[in-house]
């Protein structure tokens, strides 16, 4: 059926609809910039939503759908360094450990393995990363001289950065076989 290839269109869109925010941001266009990483961001709940409503997972939606995601992120933190000066080395750390990981998962996949699915931590570091980010595109797109908008932001890359190099360091920690499944939130 057509329809159940949906949610891994939307998560291709999420590439061009973060690619054309971040070009209409950076030509002074700010609002159309942060509509269009909206509409990224709604898809990646739709194509969600679609996939478990209607039973259309794929092996390659498990795959496609979380590098999607990483990209439109990489995009949102690389324009909140260009716009609000969010410190070089924050964007590098969280794009080494995404950029990694992601390249680890594939090499697993590679070699035979299964696709590896996000964990609770990861869910809520995408979760605070999404969420820092549409904050940071309201305050460029509309509320410019928000103080404390401006201030949740920065809190929130710093959160965000945590929690990267948190959930990374325990999906690494689980898949090598070195403790229980952290992932889950159980402890060892």
């Amino acid at each position: 059926m057509v329809l159940s290839y949906l949610p891994n269109i939307l998560s291709f869109s999420r590439i061009f609809l973060a690619v054309a925010g971040l070009c209409f941001f950076l030509s002074g266009a700010s609002v159309y910039g942060a509509l269009l990483f909206a509409l990224a961001f709604f898809s990646d709940f739709l194509d969600g939503f679609l996939a478990r409503r209607f039973g259309w997972i794929t092996e390659f939606g498990k795959l496609i759908d979380p590098i999607t995601d990483k990209f439109v992120v990489l995009l949102g933190f690389f324009l909140l360094y260009l716009k609000m000066d969010i410190p070089l080395w924050i964007f590098v750390l969280i794009a080494a450990r995404e950029v990694l990981l992601t390249a680890y998962r594939l090499w697993v996949i590679q070699r035979g393995g299964n696709v590896i699915p996000a964990g609770f931590w990861g869910k809520a570091k995408t979760t605070v990363q999404m969420i820092t980010i549409a904050m940071g595109l309201l305050y460029l797109g509309f509320l410019g001289s928000s103080y404390l908008l401006e201030n949740a932001v920065r809190l929130g890359v710093y959160i965000s950065l945590v929690l990267t190099l948190f959930s990374g360091f325990i999906m690494l920690k689980y898949e090598y076989g070195q403790g229980k499944d952290l992932r889950d939130n159980k402890s060892r």
